[in-house]
């Protein structure tokens, strides 16, 4: 059990872009507020500022156009009945498995709404979540998320495509993992028969975030379009929320061919 009377300060900024070749985005974002639905939007960007615990989520649709842009958003609206407050109080096992539990009802979602009515619709999910205590993130899927500290730069999620499986057994570099033609052979997504496949979220812990650190969540549009290294010379350069504007149009111009969503969360005190 854990005492909060200490309140965090959180500055949160989201940008979502259609990219230059889709015409339908397909991806979503939660930012603590109500869920909203981007049928053809070509761009929109929102910041919120909020104190104690958080919960953020970015899913990136797939599935044909608006089957994928309804998944992420049938994922994401799962959250919006949840109140992260509640989950100050578990120890981290317990958050941990709560967690779990939550990636879980979005791919039942999914699957319910869409995959038992026949066809494919799926979405990936990268969740963050943190408090006074320490921070979670868990993700299905390939949308990665990066921590960014004093002491440098990390992706903290495991991509569930081919393409990792081979950079594991050494088949591959670090940097052929972003490029290899099998990254968009997903190993899991949401939206799987739960009565088949039981989806196994990978999950990433850490101490409570310092002031100033930044953990930065993405559709996978972004690393289509910019490097890793790149986004970590960005982040230094500029660890400010107006970054996740920024690196949607730096994956635009590096020639990211997907839609594009960037969540950037910092604690502010």
């Amino acid at each position: 059990m854990f005492s909060f009377k200490k309140k965090i300060e959180w500055q949160i900024s989201a940008v979502t872009d259609i990219g230059t070749v889709r015409t339908v985005n397909q991806d979503n974002f939660y930012i603590m507020e109500k869920v909203l639905s981007f049928p053809s939007t070509s761009h929109y960007e929102r910041s919120v500022e909020c104190t104690g615990a958080v919960l953020v989520a970015v899913c990136d649709g797939m599935g044909g156009e608006s089957r994928g842009e309804e998944a992420a958003f049938l994922a994401n609206r799962v959250l919006e009945s949840v109140n992260p407050r509640t989950f100050e109080s578990l120890s981290t096992e317990e958050l941990k498995h709560r967690l779990g539990q939550l990636i879980c009802e979005m791919n039942d979602s999914v699957y319910r709404n869409l995959g038992s009515k026949g066809g494919f619709a799926g979405s990936t999910v990268v969740l963050f979540y943190s408090d006074v205590a320490r921070t979670v993130v868990a993700n299905v899927g390939d949308s990665p998320c990066i921590r960014h500290n004093q002491y440098g730069t990390q992706l903290v999620t495991v991509p569930d495509n081919q393409a990792n499986y081979l950079f594991k057994r050494g088949e591959i570099t670090e940097e052929e993992r972003w490029e290899h033609k099998s990254k968009s052979q997903l190993t899991q997504c949401l939206g799987e028969d739960p009565e088949e496949f039981q989806v196994q979220p990978h999950l990433y812990v850490a101490d409570a975030m310092k002031k100033g650190e930044i953990y930065l969540l993405s559709s996978d549009g972004l690393v289509d379009g910019v490097k890793i290294p790149q986004i970590t010379g960005m982040l230094r350069q500029n660890p400010s929320p107006s970054l996740a504007h920024a690196l949607v149009e730096a994956a635009k111009a590096g020639g990211s061919r997907d839609n594009i969503t960037v969540v950037f969360v910092q604690r502010k005190a």
